[in-house]
């Protein structure tokens, strides 16, 4: 790079223009033609040679003398120069001669070249050749000449240094100090193309502080600047101020004329250019501000650099940017590859994928991220409105730069499959966005073994948790650098909603909301009351990993069995300020302990569809509140017990229903689901695809196991006419009737997707009695169509007593037997049959008019009665 200095003084010394610098110091004077710079009061010119007179020095000194002399590799160029030590040198006395010096102090950092005329020892001293990297013991031997041959007293040399255009250098040298020079030795080093300065630098004690003669000094040619200033960049430090820079120093009085400038897009000419402090720049202020974001060009004509060499029109572009500080969720942390094996079509690598969803420009330096450890901070990054930025470990960046823009995080931490607590903080220490998420979130069990990312759905909607997340649906198994698969992009403008509420014990309470709240207004104890204010809230804590969970402590107990009232002021807000707009009344309460019969199997599906997976339905057929993490389902049918406890902590209200699956998901894509809500991540027992059974279980007073409710289901409780059971559920019939009883449950209808998780069974029939001893049909057409309405012909019998055994058959119109429904069965008092259209070969029976006949026996009564009622068997006509 040109330095301003060398060109003032090339344009200030008629001597330099004639491209070469030389001095025999025949004039006597050190100040003038050339002026020699440096520590000029210890030199001195002593019959016509350059004589270092240091009076009063120190025990050691360095003393340096120096001219301005650039050169290049445009030209071969010379170096020579008499050198006279009056004593033996040494490692205390010794000189040095900058051939080609980038700064002008030469003890300072040097990039660049120098001889060394003695410094070694006796027989070992030589003139050698060093390239000076930086600091001054950062110096690399190049070549040496004669060993010994500056070792004596004197120490006399005329030196001749030739570097070539390619770089090879050639040491010459005469040591009886005449003109017949010969070469010493070559290398080969083009690393510094420049040199700005000649001189030299003399170590010595005291004793020879007046010993260093120099003499015949000759750098040919020098460097001619005959090149007018290029514009090299133009920088908007602010909406009014532009710095542009040149490739050299520029004349002041030219380079601040506005005229000799432009900006389009309706800016013009600056109203004023400042000189910096670095002569190669100016600074325009402007009349008109920058509009943020938007890409200017800027026109110069007519600047000039300090010798007269003036350019004509240039011009370059540059873009404003206005950074601006983020708010929490204006970056999100929008995709996450924690388990990259085995691949797919990405790169077997982690990574986090940020998004800038806001408008602004943000300068990224000093954000930290971490996985919940050590944060790790960012290096400076502007990320841009509307864009993509993949961040991963070092080592992996080049693997992602071809799918956009990706930086290496230093200290990348490893991210667990199975789960972690991500963490984005901007410079100030303030969380931006924070994703706990589990492997949980995938929602597709074929997906959580690798190779998938996990995508935000929806950036709009920041405070939602593991519902705004699920697996990648890209072939290639994540999208870095590019809008997500799963991409949803409506507003949120909703309040959250509160999903449940759990007593973790007599005085706290967990609300857990569908999506991360305001901190400051969740942790405010005066947004919720209980019954009116009879329980006092004294502390409101919101959990920082997940967000959207509040804990409540009480200043009383709770009281076990009891119904209360949680009221939620209407201006709680989600994270993003959206309130719930009107107050949120909702009950809880102390759970207590199931007894045999509280809970009910209502619903089971144990041959889902290709794919899917089994789910239990319970049923609270009690009054009372129940914890549904008090159970344990049980499968105890067959050689080997399977069994899983209940995981989760829900309240379980009455004549309310909540189901069990190891897949909400799954569930809810294939059936109808009324409350997703209600359905319940929890392992099951495996379940037999024939037959099996289903045991739920709680602890007894003494902590003894305690049966609540048991089926043991098979394939023969099915409706007969199905052709295929795959992915129907068996529901219960009555509630009120016993739950081993086979008349008691049937496939779920066609008409309700074969299944009602979380709703009232499609074949929901109670048993409503009838008289003592009678036969009665709750309904006497009925139509097997599997549309849930009236799907089989139920035939209800009440008893005056125990121990009749009956026969129930059904004939047609002709009286002919169709179907035989029991034969000599035990009955109690009462029940029901059912006949679901069938014969007895398994056919479909035709429509008409067909007669229940019933006769039951009381052998101890010696009782026979008989009845008949007549139906209709209907089918809907197509």
């Amino acid at each position: 790079m040109k330095n301003a200095l060398l060109l003032w003084l090339l344009c200030s010394f008629p001597l330099w223009a004639a491209a070469q610098l030389q001095d025999d110091f025949s004039d006597g004077d050190l100040t003038d033609s050339p002026a020699w710079l440096g520590d000029i009061d210890r030199f001195q010119v002593n019959g016509g040679e350059l004589q270092l007179f240091h009076v009063d020095p120190d025990a050691n000194n360095v003393s340096t003398l120096y001219l301005p002399a650039p050169t290049s590799l445009n030209a071969e160029t010379v170096w020579e120069c008499l050198v006279r030590l009056e004593f033996a040198p040494s490692s205390s006395n010794y000189a040095q001669l900058f051939l080609q010096a980038s700064e002008p102090d030469l003890q300072a950092d040097q990039f660049g070249y120098f001889l060394r005329v003695g410094g070694i020892s006796g027989a070992d001293d030589a003139i050698e050749l060093y390239r000076q990297d930086g600091a001054p013991g950062n110096a690399v031997l190049l070549l040496s000449a004669s060993a010994g041959a500056v070792g004596g007293d004197p120490a006399l040399a005329r030196i001749r240094v030739v570097r070539s255009v390619a770089g090879q250098w050639d040491l010459w040298a005469d040591y009886s100090g005449g003109t017949d020079l010969q070469l010493e030795g070559s290398a080969q080093d083009d690393t510094y193309a420049m040199g700005g300065y000649f001189g030299f630098v003399c170590r010595y004690t005291s004793t020879r502080s007046e010993a260093f003669f120099f003499d015949d000094v000759l750098v040919d040619p020098l460097f001619m600047d005959v090149t007018p200033p290029s514009l090299l960049s133009a920088e908007a430090l602010d909406a009014t101020t532009v710095l542009v820079q040149f490739d050299e120093a520029l004349d002041a009085q030219v380079a601040t004329d506005p005229t000799r400038y432009e900006l389009d897009g309706g800016i013009g000419a600056p109203a004023s250019v400042l000189a910096d402090a670095d002569p190669s720049k100016v600074r325009l202020v402007l009349g008109t501000a920058l509009a943020n974001m938007t890409e200017y060009t800027l026109q110069t004509d007519g600047i000039s650099d300090l010798i007269g060499n003036m350019g004509s029109v240039q011009t370059t572009s540059f873009t404003f940017l206005a950074l601006e500080e983020a708010l929490p969720f204006d970056v999100l942390i929008n995709e996450i590859m924690a388990d990259p094996s085995p691949p797919l079509l990405l790169p077997e690598a982690e990574y986090i994928e940020l998004y800038n969803r806001s408008d602004k420009a943000i300068e990224l330096e000093d954000w930290t991220f971490s996985d919940g450890g050590t944060p790790h901070a960012f290096p400076p990054y502007v990320l841009m409105p509307d864009s993509f930025l993949i961040v991963c470990d070092p080592e992996e960046a080049a693997a992602f730069s071809d799918r956009g823009a990706t930086l290496g995080l230093e200290g990348f931490p490893a991210l667990n499959n199975a789960g972690d607590d991500l963490q984005l903080y901007n410079a100030f220490g303030e969380l931006i966005h924070r994703v706990p998420y589990t492997d949980q979130w995938y929602r597709e069990s074929d997906k959580d073994e690798g190779g998938w990312s996990l995508e935000l759905i929806n950036p709009a909607a920041p405070c939602g948790g593991a519902e705004n997340w699920r697996a990648s649906e890209n072939l290639g198994g994540g999208t870095p650098g590019r809008p997500n698969s799963v991409l949803a992009s409506a507003p949120d403008d909703s309040g959250p909603t509160l999903l449940t509420i759990f007593p973790d014990s007599p005085t706290r309470l967990t609300l857990t909301f569908q999506e991360a709240l305001d901190p400051l207004l969740a942790s405010d104890p005066s947004q919720y009351l209980i019954d009116g204010g009879a329980v006092e809230v004294i502390a409101a804590e919101q959990d920082p990993s997940p967000s959207n969970v509040v804990t409540l402590t009480l200043l009383d107990s709770l009281e076990a069995g009891r119904i209360y009232f949680l009221m939620i002021d209407a201006g709680l807000t989600d994270c993003v300020g959206n309130p719930i707009g009107e107050e949120l009344v909702q009950t809880f309460g102390l759970p207590v302990q199931p007894q045999a019969g509280e809970i009910l199997i209502n619903e089971l599906l144990y041959l889902p569809q290709v794919g899917g997976n089994d789910y239990l339905e319970l049923y609270n057929a009690s009054e009372r509140l129940f914890n549904i993490g008090d159970l344990v389902i049980g499968n105890i049918m067959g050689s080997s017990d399977s069994i899983a406890p209940v995981t989760v902590d829900r309240l379980f209200f009455p004549a309310t229903y909540l189901v069990l699956t190891e897949d909400p998901s799954d569930v809810l894509a294939r059936y109808t689901v009324l409350v997703p809500e209600q359905v319940l991540q929890n392992d099951l027992p495996v379940f037999p695809d024939r037959s099996g059974n289903v045991t739920l279980y709680t602890a007894g007073p003494g902590g003894e196991p305690l049966v609540v409710d048991a089926f043991d289901y098979s394939d023969e409780l099915h409706n007969p006419l199905l052709d295929e059971t795959r992915g129907v559920s068996l529901e219960r019939v009555d509630p009120g009737s016993p739950t081993q009883s086979a008349a008691n449950w049937q496939s779920a209808a066609a008409a309700s997707g074969y299944g009602t998780p979380t709703a009232r069974n499609s074949q929901y029939l109670p048993y409503e009695g009838g008289a003592s001893g009678a036969i009665s049909l709750p309904y006497t057409t009925f139509s097997p169509d599997g549309d849930g309405y009236r799907d089989f012909l139920s035939i209800d019998y009440a008893l005056d007593q125990p121990g009749y055994v009956a026969t129930a058959r059904i004939y047609d119109a002709n009286g002919r037997l169709v179907k035989e429904l029991a034969s000599g069965e035990l009955l109690g008092t009462e029940g029901s049959f059912r006949w679901e259209g069938d014969r007895s070969d398994g056919q479909r029976a035709r429509i008409g008019i067909y007669v229940a006949w019933v006769e039951w026996t009381n052998p101890q009564l010696g009782k026979v009665e008989q009845t008949k009622k007549a139906c209709v068997l209907a089918r809907r006509l197509e």
